[in-house]
């Protein structure tokens, strides 16, 4: 607490992230400057939604990696990004238009790499907002999945591109190509100089990768599509494949 009795961001963040039957997370050093750090980014990026100090501590540990400590948590998350999500879940006005102009505007850009059907396009939107923001009776929507440990955008991604193939795949069109385009992009996308050169020499990586992909085992392609097109964590991925979550991050480097 302050020298005033007010909890202080990271206490309050300690006891939402407590497991009832166990102790109380530790509080690190340099955990309440990071949480400041994390509201500030988000209610600068996102001026028109007002969330409360309490309304995002309590989505954030929810969504907390287990038996992580809190300031490790901190240092690579994408705090703005959850904090839209948030927002988006607690129904706060204009967190869906900003969610719409933020991660469905380059969808089309995305999507024109696999098809030029404008109707298909349209119907991947219709379909990402309806996955994520229409929930089932007893259950909570799927962009409460977000956990903030990649980039919204990206995440979106992912989920617009799995809808498409499901799509493209009703209407009996080959999808291989489709994952192995998406999966380039993500195995460049974060690295400058390998972009330049994809893009000045474009059919001979699409050719390269695909011939280095498909040398890889089944169950190595499938790891890969599991974490990067479907979206699991590595935590999930260890959970599925009943190894050690590092056993699991190092099968995917």
């Amino acid at each position: 607490m302050d020298t005033q009795g007010v909890p202080t961001l990271s206490t309050q963040l300690a006891i939402y992230a407590a497991d009832p039957a166990g102790p109380v997370p530790s509080i690190t050093a340099d955990l309440e400057t990071r949480l400041q750090a994390a509201l500030s980014a988000g209610r600068a990026a996102w001026t028109d939604l007002p969330l409360s100090d309490e309304e995002f501590l309590r989505y954030l540990a929810e969504r907390l990696p287990e038996s992580t400590e809190l300031s490790d948590a901190l240092e690579h998350l994408h705090a703005r990004d959850l904090y839209l999500a948030c927002a988006c879940a607690l129904g706060k006005p204009h967190a869906l238009e900003l969610f719409e102009r933020y991660c469905l505007s380059e969808l089309p850009a995305v999507l024109s790499r696999f098809s030029t059907n404008k109707e298909l396009h349209d119907e991947v939107r219709q379909a990402v907002r309806e996955r994520l923001f229409v929930s089932k009776k007893g259950e909570r929507a799927r962009i409460e999945d977000y956990g903030g440990r990649g980039s919204l955008v990206g995440w979106v991604r992912v989920v617009a591109v799995r809808l498409a193939v499901d799509l493209l795949r009703k209407q009996g069109k080959p999808t291989a190509a489709l994952e192995e385009d998406v999966l380039q992009s993500f195995a460049i996308g974060s690295d400058s100089e390998l972009r330049l050169l994809s893009e000045r020499y474009k059919d001979d990586v699409k050719v390269a990768f695909r011939e280095a992909f498909a040398a890889l085992s089944v169950t190595e392609r499938n790891l890969l599509r599991l974490h990067y097109l479907d979206g699991l964590t590595i935590d999930e991925i260890a959970a599925l494949k009943r190894v050690h979550r590092s056993t699991a991050a190092r099968r995917i480097v």
